[in-house]
């Protein structure tokens, strides 16, 4: 029998295309049983077309709804925050997180992903991203985007920490993972401050899995070809959703509205 998935969306931003990703979810996932939690974090609960949106589907039992507390587009730990939410309420074995800017293209994309979870001390499915210099001012400390990582919550309240997802900037110097950034070119200082370090979405699992993994758990990595074939992400709409001047964010709009038709047509 195979394990629940709960399908976690840390819905802090992004509106644009929650219908396209919740709908393709159910549609196009071939793997049973999983569930979808959405965090809402909308400033007003009640009214707005999204927000009747989900309200709807959490009606008719197509999604369980968590509200949470408002957090604007300029709070970068919102993210984060809602990560943690989400998997405090998650009680199946198995979590997925996921975002509201992602389509479903194949129906095995889910068997794929837990697949990979067979074997010994798996943590989870993940790709980490390596530190790089970042806008010429700041290193990114190891991470994964919490997009798409899939957690045997078993093992991981093993070693959950309450900063496992916070954000937080440090000065270069008190970085204890300096090994990371070798070879690479350092960040310029036009201010002439000490060069930081940007600990994003993350970071922390990272660490424990690299630096501090007493019990030998393990990440494996995304399967390949799994974007693009899988699944489709139309990166920066959550963060630029608000920003209509933006061209290339109207292209993307407009290819998430006819993808929703195409959707609801078959």
């Amino acid at each position: 029998m195979n394990k629940e998935v709960s399908i976690l969306i840390g819905n802090c931003r992004t509106w644009c295309s929650i219908e396209l990703a919740i709908e393709s979810l159910i549609q196009r996932t071939a793997y049973k049983p999983f569930n979808i939690i959405v965090h809402n974090q909308a400033r007003i609960r009640d009214k707005g077309n999204r927000v009747a949106y989900l309200n709807k589907m959490a009606r008719n039992g197509s999604i369980k709804l968590v509200e949470g507390e408002y957090r604007p587009r300029s709070d970068l730990d919102g993210h984060g925050k809602s990560v943690k939410k989400l998997l405090s309420v998650c009680e199946t074995e198995l979590a997925l997180l996921w975002v509201s800017d992602i389509e479903i293209l194949d129906s095995t994309w889910l068997d794929m992903l837990v697949e990979r979870m067979e074997g010994d001390n798996i943590l989870g499915v993940a790709d980490f991203k390596p530190g790089r210099n970042h806008f010429d001012r700041m290193w990114i400390a190891p991470r994964y985007l919490p997009d798409w990582m899939l957690l045997d919550m078993e093992r991981y309240k093993e070693i959950e920490g309450d900063d496992d997802w916070d954000l937080s900037y440090v000065p270069f110097p008190e970085w204890p993972h300096p090994e990371v950034f070798m070879g690479q070119s350092p960040p310029s200082n036009p201010d002439h401050n000490p060069p930081k370090v940007f600990r994003d979405t993350g970071w922390r699992i990272w660490e424990k899995m690299a630096k501090q993994n007493s019990r030998g758990y393990k990440f494996v990595p995304l399967p390949p070809n799994w974007f693009g074939k899988k699944i489709h992400h139309f990166g920066g709409i959550d963060r630029n959703s608000f920003r209509p001047e933006f061209p290339e964010l109207q292209m993307k709009l407009a290819k998430i509205r006819k993808r929703l038709e195409i959707l609801r047509e078959e």
